[in-house]
């Protein structure tokens, strides 16, 4: 929506922010309208990655691969220059967990990747820390 449109502003609505705040701000706008407002936007819940073919894969391939697996707690993927990096924060069996899933992403993914357990989530140089799964 372009910042001109003052009957209905429809601002970034839906784009896939996550928040870390705990409530929505409702500020008192110069033309003295409440509209609420997020305080800060800590990550997106999806994005995609290209393969060595240059093709795009949505992670929502990898929430849906790991959706069922309750020993699976977030994931994150860090795109590296030449890997791709799973890290799997996890309570269960690492083992398991990546024999159970090297092959699925083999067959979805041209393009080396390392499945990696339980490492510190990582942060872009502005600070946020983008999890693409969480489960509650």
């Amino acid at each position: 929506t372009d910042l001109l449109n003052t009957a209905s502003p429809f601002i970034r609505y839906e784009v896939g922010d996550i928040t870390s705040a705990k409530d929505i701000d409702f500020p008192r706008c110069e033309c003295d309208r409440i509209l609420p407002r997020i305080p800060n936007i800590s990550g997106r819940i999806n994005d995609y990655i290209k393969d060595e073919n240059g093709n795009r894969i949505h992670t929502e391939f990898f929430t849906h691969l790991f959706s069922s697996d309750s020993s699976i707690l977030q994931f994150q993927l860090i795109d590296d220059k030449d890997t791709l990096f799973i890290n799997i924060v996890s309570d269960g069996d690492k083992n398991n967990l990546y024999d159970k899933y090297e092959f699925m992403i083999k067959k979805k993914l041209d393009r080396k990747f390392s499945i990696i357990f339980n490492q510190t989530l990582q942060a872009y140089e502005n600070g946020k820390i983008p999890i693409l799964y969480k489960r509650i």
